[in-house]
């Protein structure tokens, strides 16, 4: 479950902070997960995702027009009549493989993004520690499985496993905070 979402475009851009989430935290946890979603907002990476998303459905459509009639498609499933619904299913089927492929690549490129904004939240509230104590209790919340093996995150993880977003966020704190006087 969510505890923060960057929602809209242009002039109706809203983050959504869930208020249960908050009486039982301070205030500093809040403050970094709403940097956090607004280091998404920065770097572009809801504008990154809506493009690739519409893309994505793009190319799909274009094999789709391209393909439903192809007669190979129907001999392949020893069909010997075309038929649209029978294409479509045939199409579903196979578009699965290109899909699966896709969404790996796009899962991480979505986890790039997380660390990004993970950093940019370290970098712009001064203090990763109340980020790494959200995501902690987040994963409490919800619970995360901590340590996933990595060839299932790969395709069914749009976030870094909780660990993995906390060993850079420490070594965020320790070095670079100090050297840019934010602590």
């Amino acid at each position: 479950m969510a505890w923060a979402v960057f929602t809209g475009s242009g002039k109706n851009r809203r983050i959504l902070l869930f208020d249960t989430r908050i009486a039982r935290r301070g205030i500093s946890e809040p403050v970094a997960v709403l940097a956090h979603e607004m280091g998404h907002y920065r770097m572009r990476h809801t504008l990154v995702r809506m493009v690739t998303g519409i893309g994505h459905a793009g190319v799909l459509l274009i094999l789709l027009v391209v393909k439903i009639s192809d007669l190979r498609l129907f001999e392949a499933f020893y069909m010997t009549h075309e038929s649209t619904y029978a294409g479509l299913v045939f199409f579903s089927i196979l578009s699965g493989q290109v899909n699966f492929f896709i969404g790996v690549a796009m899962n991480w490129m979505s986890r790039r993004q997380e660390y990004a904004a993970d950093y940019f939240a370290a970098r712009t509230t001064g203090d990763s520690k109340s980020l790494t104590g959200a995501l902690k209790k987040l994963s409490v919340d919800n619970l995360s499985h901590l340590e996933p093996h990595e060839f299932y995150v790969a395709p069914n993880y749009s976030h870094p496993p909780v660990p993995s977003r906390v060993q850079p966020l420490e070594r965020v704190e320790t070095s670079e905070l100090e050297q840019a006087g934010c602590v």
